[in-house]
């Protein structure tokens, strides 16, 4: 059953790397601990959901916990369809790995 981690506050993109997504949450208020690979999926307010996968995690502040953190998507996702406000769910993982 996919678990809600958070909503997207920001989405960076760069030519030639990864899609950035900057979160509204704190890396030790997540639920569980989450790995690069596990599958996610993005529900826009308006549109189709999006499967993925973590293509890697960043704190934006590697001094300070409560800080947001940022997670890449794989290169081949289409960034056209993610947007700020969407909210992001993990799919089918063991949810008893607590933080």
């Amino acid at each position: 059953m996919p678990r809600y981690l958070f909503k997207i506050e920001e989405v960076v993109t760069r030519r030639g790397r990864p899609t950035v997504l900057i979160t509204n949450r704190c890396v030790k208020d997540l639920p569980m601990k989450l790995h690069v690979g596990d599958a996610i999926e993005l529900r826009p307010p308006h549109g189709e959901p999006i499967t993925s996968r973590i293509g890697g995690i960043e704190l934006t502040s590697p001094y300070n916990a409560a800080d947001p953190y940022a997670f890449f998507l794989p290169r081949n996702v289409d960034v056209s369809d993610i947007q700020t406000g969407c909210e992001v769910f993990l799919l089918g993982t063991d949810t008893s790995d607590a933080s």
